[in-house]
């Protein structure tokens, strides 16, 4: 049985990078996985995982910032599995400038912004479809 064999994750961030390296971790011990990125890219990193693995994926392409895309991820993750049991908030934004250069705004707008309140979201709805 694989470590992850009957659970399944929704992971932000996963079209490219360290999302994309956590979501063919997670299919290699078993999991069932949404994938959820703003770039629609992230059918073509599903994709091949489910071809290397036979593994079981959604994609969705949503803005982590946008709380109500979120939560329709999370519903549609649940009701596709019937669960949802892990929630990895991967997505995030790098400014390359300066600190004194990057205005309240912007800084709070690409960082903070999506940990904060697209991370929030998903342990709202964690609960859906659960044992």
């Amino acid at each position: 049985m694989a470590k992850l064999e009957g659970k399944t994750a929704l992971i932000t961030g996963a079209a490219a990078g360290l999302g994309q390296g956590i979501a063919e971790a997670y299919v290699k011990y078993g999991a069932k996985l949404c994938m959820v990125d703003i770039s629609k890219e992230v059918e073509d990193a599903a994709e091949k995982l489910r071809r290397e693995y036979n593994a079981e994926i959604i994609t969705v392409v949503a803005n982590v910032a946008d709380r109500e895309q979120m939560k329709a991820a999370a519903a549609q993750t649940a009701e596709r599995f019937g669960r949802l049991d892990i929630a990895c908030c991967n997505a995030g934004v790098c400014r390359l400038a300066p600190f004194e250069e990057m205005s309240d705004e912007s800084s709070y707008l690409t960082g903070s912004q999506i940990v904060i309140d697209g991370g929030s979201t998903l342990p709202e709805t964690m609960s859906i479809g659960t044992n």
